[in-house]
């Protein structure tokens, strides 16, 4: 069952610790893959140093929206990184979905 967008609006830390244990499920086609969350970051806006609202100006206004949407970006040129945007409007945070433990699709 899909999170409500409301447990999104939260402060990042609350919502990073929160995600963890829930189930991370995507279909492609009619092939269904899942994983349990078991590590997450919490990013708490640009007086976070390692927050892509510090230093990504074309990321920034995402992150000053309201928390429930999905931040997808390349890392290194190789990895996906899907961040779940947290907080209320005009207070940016986002949540790294760092780690899933498969339990579908393998």
């Amino acid at each position: 069952m899909p999170l409500p967008r409301r447990f999104y609006r939260r402060p990042a830390r609350a919502v990073a610790r929160d995600l963890l244990g829930c189930v991370l499920a995507s279909r492609r086609g009619s092939t269904i893959t899942a994983g349990r969350i078991v590590e997450t970051e919490a990013y708490l806006g640009p007086e976070d140093a390692a927050s892509h609202a510090a230093f990504r100006p074309g990321s920034r206004a995402l992150f000053y929206g309201e928390g429930g949407f999905a931040y997808i970006y390349l890392n290194y040129g190789i990895h996906c990184c899907l961040n779940a945007i947290a907080g209320r409007a005009g207070r940016p945070g986002c949540v790294l979905i760092r780690a899933l433990e498969p339990t579908l699709g393998l």
